[in-house]
């Protein structure tokens, strides 16, 4: 039960991640984010309906890739946009 609730946050954080990046003009991430949040909630839930077979195992092993290469590259991201925590060391806004 704990990780259908896990598969559907991580799904549901891919999904907000593509909301967010689409209006900033980032359409290839907020493509990655819708991609890899169908493929978490698709891989999830077939692999649980398939989990007495080795096509279940395999879509479940997909959807953990997934969710983990959309948090990698989200992280990534999200690195070279937020401003750095300590205002000493954030660089002067461009002109």
């Amino acid at each position: 039960m704990f990780g259908a609730v896990g598969f559907l946050c991580l799904a549901v954080a891919a999904f907000a991640y593509s909301w967010w990046a689409s209006p900033r003009g980032e359409s290839g991430q907020a493509r990655l984010g819708l991609w890899c949040g169908i493929v978490v909630v698709v891989g999830f839930v077939g692999g649980a309906a398939l989990a007495q077979s080795a096509a279940g195992v395999t879509l479940l092993w997909l959807s953990v890739l997934a969710g983990l290469l959309w948090l990698a590259l989200a992280c990534a991201h999200l690195y070279t946009v937020v401003p750095h925590p300590l205002i000493a060391q954030r660089s002067p806004p461009e002109s």
